[in-house]
């Protein structure tokens, strides 16, 4: 099987690799947004910089609760965001998959809701004693 030849970066149908593998394009947030950032640092404050789940602390994510393509109003509301740990890593293998990981590895990415959180954090949550 012949190769196909790479094209040029300034040839008229050049696509940059990360272009071509984004999901959610029509209603991707801005990183670079101020307010994503409020948002993300108020979600860690409120959960006392903790995972809502595991109760790690560390390497900290935000999970918006209700998927953020599907509810775009609430994109930058507290009440829809919960703090998660990441991924561990160690010589740049997994070595421990996040509970925000495993909840997209369960649910999937997109059309998340407040119940399969709620069974999430009822099934993998922490025993309160």
């Amino acid at each position: 099987m012949k190769k196909r030849p790479l094209r040029p970066k300034r040839h008229k149908t050049y696509v940059p690799f990360y272009k071509k593998r984004r999901r959610y394009t029509k209603s991707r947030r801005d990183w670079d947004d101020p307010r994503y950032e409020e948002w993300r640092q108020a979600v860690f404050a409120r959960d006392g910089y903790r995972c809502v789940i595991c109760g790690r602390g560390g390497r900290l994510e935000a999970h918006h609760i209700a998927s953020y393509c599907d509810n775009p109003s609430l994109i930058h509301s507290v009440a829809n965001g919960a703090t998660c740990c990441a991924n561990t890593y160690k010589n740049r293998r997994v070595v421990r998959f996040g509970c925000h990981v495993r909840f997209h590895k369960l649910y999937g990415k997109g059309g998340n809701n407040m119940y399969q959180w709620a069974e999430f954090k009822a099934n993998y949550g922490i025993t309160k004693r």
